[in-house]
Order: structure tokens, then sequence, then C-alpha cells
């Protein structure tokens, strides 16, 4: 663990070529281990501590390469690997389902390609740290890969997913990793609210605005100002509300239910659906200029039947958990 609580992630390099070792050594990588081996044996066994997050592995000079690269694939690990040489004969080693979490370099590449790439692993490592994104097939690869080209860019992002398949969890992701992070994160489930609850619970209430507000009452555009909003079930928005909410959205301009005078909340917007908005909206059901609005980026949510190769890694994860939460070493 780092000071502040983070998890300390490590690179295992394996080579026999001493000019890769040394280079490795004077690479910059704030926060992170770096084991250096010339022993396959020992590098796996490394590996197998978990909480490694990348293995670079230097397959000249390695007769049995191949069978190190099998026996890494079929560990329970989340950790991304690195070949450099014998690009070649990259689908005779790894599995197509697995070849997404395999970067293949030519040999000739130098020390200084080598570390470009492995920064931009761990910089994708980082979205799954902070997201609790756990996985490495294709669907998550790709996800974690948008999440974190998106993120910074402060555009509104719409999430497409089934119930139940981590949309919030993706919706944090995209806060935690922006320049908003150090503002507030307020959801708000559109589904089974009324159009008058909807509403004050978006834009807020001045008190008597109606029967029952008996003081003001702040919404979540407000709330969220200077940071991000997520609206679950986004598709659940009377089409009445889903005009004030545009107007809201365009100008950051709103007025609370019952009150008179213009309030401004500055927000990023992240919207999430398990229903298909673009049949909605040929429909009647969904407002087009709303959805244009929300689809600037689109990410997809992957059901755990599209990354059956992550059941494995989750399983272990969740026993890990559950025994650092009781102290147990099941």
């Amino acid at each position: 663990r780092t000071g502040d609580g983070g998890i300390l992630r490590s690179v295992v390099l394996l080579s026999r070529r001493h000019r890769v070792y040394a280079a490795a050594s004077t690479w910059d990588l704030p926060e992170v281990e770096l084991f250096l081996y010339d022993s396959p044996s020992e590098a796996l066994a490394r590996i197998a501590l978990g909480k490694t997050s990348l293995f670079v592995f230097d397959t000249r000079d390695y007769p049995r390469f191949k069978h190190v690269v099998r026996k890494f694939l079929s560990m329970k690990t989340d950790a991304d690997l690195v070949i450099v040489g014998r690009e070649e004969l990259m689908a005779d080693i790894v599995p197509a389902d697995h070849q997404h979490a395999v970067r293949p370099l030519p040999s000739e590449a130098d020390p200084e390609e080598i570390q470009q790439v492995v920064e931009r692993l761990l910089r994708l490592r980082r979205v799954r740290e902070r997201s609790g994104i756990v996985g490495r097939s294709r669907a998550v690869a790709e996800m974690l890969s948008l999440i974190a080209h998106a993120a910074p860019l402060d555009v509104n992002i719409l999430i497409l997913g089934e119930s139940g398949t981590g949309k919030e969890l993706v919706a944090r992701a995209i806060h935690d990793n922006s320049s908003r992070h150090d503002g507030p994160f307020i959801s708000l489930n559109c589904g089974a609210m009324s159009e008058g609850v909807l509403e004050s619970e978006l834009f807020g209430h001045v008190r008597g605005a109606f029967t029952g507000a008996v003081a003001d009452h702040e919404g979540v555009f407000k709330r969220a100002d200077g940071g991000t909003l997520f609206l679950d079930e986004v598709a659940e928005m009377p089409l009445g509300m889903q005009t004030r909410f545009l107007r809201a959205l365009e100008t950051g301009d709103f007025t609370p239910v019952g009150g008179r005078t213009i309030e401004h909340g500055d927000i990023r917007l992240v919207a999430a659906t398990h229903r298909d908005l673009a049949r909605d909206v040929a429909q009647g059901r969904f407002r087009q200029d709303l959805y244009y609005r929300l689809k600037v980026v689109v990410i997809n949510a992957p059901p755990l039947r599209d990354r059956i190769d992550d059941i494995p890694v989750l399983a272990e994860t969740f026993l890990n958990d559950q025994n650092e939460k009781h102290g147990l070493h099941i």
C-alpha cells in the first residue's frame, strides 16, 4: 500500500539482456515497484503473490518462452503482459480471447519504447484501481480504455448497459479520473418518479411551492455544481421534464420549483440507461435533441455473459476482499 492508502503497483520484468535491465532500472515510475528477474520460475512466483499490474517478458534467450506465457495466462491474475520479440508468433502463443491483454513489441524495440507502453498500461491500471472495475476480458479492456480517454474531456457521456452491469461504477470512474475529481459526485435515479417529484429533485424547490414544502430544498443540479451529475435510468424521464432539463443542460441556468430567481449549476453530466434510446427516439418516447446532447461519448457496460473470462478473476477478488474483511486466509 502507498502512503495515501492506494495500491502500490508492481511491474515484473523477465529478461536476460543486461541492456534492458540497465534501462529498466532508470525508469521513472512513481509509486511502482519494479522487480527484475532472469529466471522464469522466480518471475512467475512473484506474480503469483498478487498485486502485480504488469509482466514485461523479453522472450529472447528463452527457448521455452511459450511455456512461460501459457503459465502466466493460466494464473488467476489481473495483470497485463508485454511481450518483447516473437510478435509474429502471437497467434500461436496467446488464445484469441486473451490477445487484447497482451502488448507485443518487436525485438528491436528500444527501452524508451518499452517504457512508453508500460506507462500507458499503468495509466489504464490507475483508472481500474480507482473504479473498482475488475477484469481483463476484451469487453472490459475496451470499456476502461474509453473511460481513460473520455474522462478528462469534460463532455457529456452516455452509459448503456443492462441492470447490474455496474453503470454507476463506470460513472464514478469517469468522475474520479476527470478534472472535476475534487468536486461532488451526485447521483439520481430517474425511474419511478412522477414529473413533479423529479423536477423538485433536479432543480430544488422553495418553501411553500406546494403542500409539504416546509423548507427550501436544493436539487441535484445545484448540489453537483463544480462536479459530476449522474442520472441513472435517464430514459424514464417524462417528455415534459425532458424539455426543461435540456434547457438547463444547455445553459446551466434553472429555476427551482416555485421560485423566481434563476440559479446556475456548472455540471458534467453522465447519464445511464438499460433501454435502447435510439429506438425510444424513433417511437417518440425520448427527445431527439436531448438524445444527441447526451451521447457525445457512448460507453457500453458489458454483461457478465460477454466477459466469461473474468469470472475466475472476479471470484478471486471477492475471496480476497472477504478474507481481508474477516481476517481469514481461505
